[in-house]
C-alpha cells in the first residue's frame, strides 16, 4: 500500500492456537487511540471452515464494519492463505501479515528471527508505547510467553512455557483416573479431594512459575523493568500477585496497530 493512501479504519487480527482476537481502530490523525473501538473473539477452529468464513465476512459487511486495511499476527500458518483470500475478496483491501521481516520500529535480536512468533513481535512493539525503559510482557495464552524488550527498542528474546489449560489437558489425557479440571482460584492450598488438589496445583504452581521466571528475567534486565500482562487468564492469575503488573487486554492488537503505523502511518501521534 502506498504511504499516500490512508484508510479510515484498520482491522487488526491476532490468531492464536485457541482463539482469534479481532479489533477495529480508527485512523484519524493527528491522534489515534491505542485501544480498538470495537473488538471480539471467537474460536480459531472456525477460521479453518471456508463456509463459516464466507458468512462471517458477509455479516461484517452488513454491519458496515468494513476496514480499509488489515494487519494480522498468526501462529496458525495453515489458515493464513484462505484467510487472506477471503479478506481480499470480501473487502478488496490490502492484507499484511506480521513476521520478523517487517517488525516496524522494533529491532529483532532473536538468533533465528524466522522462529519468532508474530504475536510476540506485536507484544514487543506494543510494549514500546507504554514503557520507555526495559519491559517484560507476559502473555497468558494457550502457551505463556515472556517477551523482553530493551530501552533501545530491541526484542531480546524471552521464555515460552505451557499455559495452565495445556497442563490440565495433559493431566487428564496422560493419566487413567484424573479428571479434567477448569482453572479457577482454589479456596485452600490443601486440596480435600482430587479435583481441588489438581486445582491447587494448577493455580499455585502456575503463579509460582510466573514469579520465578520474572524474578530471573529482572536480574538480567534490571530492577526497574516494567511488567506488562495480556491475555484472558491474566486477571485471575495476577489477582493479589506479589509483583505489580500493568494489565493491558488489547496489547497484542495495539502492537499490530503500531506495526501498521510504522510502515504506512507517516507522522501521527497516539494516545492510550
Amino acid at each position: 500500500m502506498p504511504k499516500s493512501i490512508r484508510p479510515k479504519t484498520l482491522l487488526a487480527i491476532d490468531i492464536g492456537n485457541t482463539s482469534a482476537f479481532f479489533g477495529f481502530f480508527r485512523l484519524n490523525p493527528p491522534t489515534i487511540s491505542l485501544e480498538p473501538f470495537s473488538s471480539f473473539r471467537f474460536p480459531t477452529i472456525r477460521l479453518k471452515n471456508k463456509s463459516y468464513l464466507r458468512k462471517f465476512w458477509a455479516r461484517l459487511r452488513a454491519q458496515t464494519r468494513v476496514p480499509g486495511a488489515v494487519i494480522i499476527s498468526s501462529v496458525v500458518p495453515q489458515i493464513n492463505r484462505s484467510l487472506k483470500f477471503f479478506l481480499q475478496r470480501s473487502f478488496k483491501i490490502p492484507v499484511q501479515f506480521v513476521s520478523a521481516r517487517n517488525p516496524g520500529a522494533l529491532k529483532i535480536r532473536y538468533k533465528i528471527p524466522s522462529e519468532l512468533g508474530a504475536d510476540r513481535i506485536a507484544n514487543g512493539r506494543g510494549a514500546m508505547a507504554y514503557c520507555s525503559g526495559s519491559a517484560i510482557v507476559v502473555d497468558f495464552g494457550t502457551a505463556t510467553t515472556f517477551d523482553c524488550v530493551s530501552p533501545r527498542r530491541e526484542f531480546l528474546g524471552g521464555v515460552i512455557a505451557p499455559g495452565p489449560i495445556i497442563s490440565a489437558e495433559a493431566l487428564y489425557e496422560r493419566t487413567a483416573k484424573l479428571p479434567f479440571v477448569h482453572l479457577s482460584r482454589p479456596s485452600a492450598v490443601i486440596g480435600k479431594n482430587t479435583s481441588s488438589s489438581i486445582q491447587s496445583g494448577l493455580f499455585h504452581g502456575y503463579r509460582g512459575m510466573i514469579l520465578e521466571i520474572v524474578r530471573r528475567l529482572k536480574e538480567k534486565l534490571g530492577r526497574q523493568t516494567k511488567l506488562l500482562a495480556t491475555g484472558g487468564q491474566a486477571p485471575l492469575i495476577l489477582k493479589n500477585f506479589p509483583l505489580k503488573f500493568k494489565y493491558l487486554p488489547y496489547l497484542t492488537l495495539t502492537g499490530l496497530l503500531l506495526l501498521w503505523l510504522d510502515e504506512f502511518g507517516n507522522k501521527v501521534s497516539h494516545r492510550g
